[in-house]
């Protein structure tokens, strides 16, 4: 009689149903949020909490009268162009960072102040520097969020397991092999999630600098709302930022993210029976 041995494989049948309960409690988790939302909405009014029906008339009047659609474009425009500048810089300088240990303890106080500094502050200086516009944006969004796929790409680099890379050597593999067998799969594990949360916080910062420094775009149209004290449509922005982020988020996102990283399948064992 043989040991019963257990061989850990991928399985798209686990992981089609582990998707579809993660999607069932997150509509469930919204259902609860909304909720509560129209409770607040009941008790407080609509003036200070306009409610989940009253919001989604506002955003359908804001496509209607013209202004949300050329919005969206100017502020996806700076996401856009924001989110891989900054992805891109930051990537680059980590890998740097964790190949050359003098550029390293170089760069080191540098992205510690960078750490220090909130966006607010950047949003400031760039309006001065830049004027109300793009650029303005775009580099807050840069010099406020490098620091994140930088510190991603660095622990990257220099955490790659030094018993494996023994491995690779002793088999002889060739530099292109290392590269997609060992240092591929670990780089991805650490910038795939810094992406997702570059890309989560790229859309934070573009706002409020329209908010503060842009003459369109969502944070801009924000800005209006409260300055006439339109609280529905204030509400309604946020609700259309929200929608677009899921969007892409899940959309887009999330399905490169299991085409990169595939060996993040749910696993499941199956025993070879006696012999």
């Amino acid at each position: 009689m043989t040991a019963s041995i257990l061989r850990p494989v991928p399985d798209d049948t686990d992981a089609g149903a582990e998707r579809r309960r993660s999607i069932g409690w997150g509509a469930l988790g919204i259902a609860i949020f909304v909720a509560g939302w129209w409770i607040a909405a009941q008790r407080l009014g609509s003036f200070a909490l306009p409610g989940p029906v009253e919001t989604l008339w506002a955003a359908f009047h804001l496509f209607e009268s013209g202004r949300a659609l050329p919005a969206i474009l100017d502020t996806g425009a700076r996401v856009l162009v924001g989110f891989l500048l900054t992805f891109g810089l930051g990537t680059c300088l980590g890998l740097a960072a964790g190949l050359v240990t003098p550029f390293r303890h170089m760069v080191g106080p540098i992205v510690t102040m960078l750490l220090a500094t909130p966006p607010i502050a950047w949003i400031v200086l760039a309006v001065l520097w830049f004027g109300p516009s793009s650029p303005a944006v775009i580099f807050t969004v840069v010099v406020s969020l490098a620091t994140v796929p930088y510190l991603a790409a660095m622990n990257g680099v220099t955490t790659v397991d030094a018993k494996l890379l023994e491995i690779t050597q002793a088999f002889h593999l060739r530099r292109w092999q290392r590269i997609r067998f060992l240092y591929g799969p670990h780089l991805l594990s650490h910038l795939s999630p810094a992406a997702i949360t570059t890309f989560g916080l790229t859309w934070r910062v573009t706002l409020l600098a329209e908010v503060v420094g842009a003459v369109s775009g969502i944070g801009s149209g924000l800005a209006r709302a409260r300055s006439t004290l339109e609280t529905a449509d204030s509400f309604a922005w946020i609700a259309i930022v929200v929608a677009l982020f899921l969007v892409v988020r899940f959309g887009v996102l999330g399905p490169l993210e299991r085409h990169l990283q595939p060996w993040r399948k749910p696993m499941r064992s199956h025993g070879a029976g006696d012999g």
